[in-house]
């Protein structure tokens, strides 16, 4: 996305960089022409980080993981251990 020098300048006043800019246009909400990113919505976001970095310790501890489908059908997985 473009950017005014307005809303360069007040980016930069605000510390609200880029990254942040970019996080609240993927996973925000549209409300008339802003995308709002609220404490509720970034506190389910980091509550689901939370369980992809169980289930990716996890699957490390296993050495990672495959597994097998046929007909985008599940035929066995096993753990990459050596």
């Amino acid at each position: 996305m473009t950017s005014t020098k307005h809303a360069e300048r007040r980016s930069k006043q605000r510390g609200i960089g880029e990254d942040l800019i970019d996080l609240a246009a993927d996973y925000g909400r549209l409300e008339g022409d802003r995308i709002i990113l609220g404490a509720q919505a970034i506190g389910e976001l980091l509550e689901e980080i939370e369980r992809y970095r169980r289930m990716l310790l996890r699957a490390r501890d296993k050495g990672g993981l495959a597994i097998v489908l046929r007909d985008e059908r599940l035929i066995t997985t096993f753990p990459l251990w050596r």
